[in-house]
């Protein structure tokens, strides 16, 4: 017992953040899960857009939406490592820009970035979708999965 008198406040403080952290954690995790479906559940037509990021060769390719049809908040989630959008049918602009990162020879790395520029893009009815972006043509793709 005298130990634990001789131990300071801050020893107690520590886990305590650290347990409340966790907690508020998983608080979002389920929410974030939720989120996808709350969604669906009012649309049930929308389609799922991800955006590309991986790795082609030595080149690392990440595509990211600035603005769908000229508003920031539209509904989004991450799906692992992916981020998704979620769009209802019919035609929408899309504003993307997208970045490859390469190693370079006298830098450490080299990131070459294109955009942001609009594209026009025509979204069915409960599909997925991939906003891509090939680095041999320099143009942005938009496939069905």
């Amino acid at each position: 017992m005298e130990i634990l008198k001789n131990i300071p406040v801050w020893f107690y403080i520590v886990p305590v953040i650290m347990v409340l952290y966790f907690v508020g954690y998983l608080f979002y995790v389920k929410k974030s899960r939720n989120k996808k479906q709350d969604f669906l559940d009012a649309n049930p037509t929308a389609s799922t857009v991800y955006c590309q990021v991986g790795q082609r060769g030595i080149k690392t390719v990440e595509v990211s939406i600035i603005s769908i049809d000229g508003g920031h908040s539209y509904s989004h989630f991450n799906e692992g490592t992916k981020i998704a959008y979620m769009l209802l049918p019919g035609t929408h602009i899309i504003e993307a820009t997208a970045s490859s990162t390469r190693p370079g020879v006298m830098h450490k790395t080299v990131t070459e970035t294109f955009g942001p520029v609009k594209l026009e893009l025509e979204v069915g009815t409960s599909t997925s979708y991939t906003l891509g972006f090939d680095t041999k043509t320099n143009e942005f793709t938009f496939v069905e999965n």
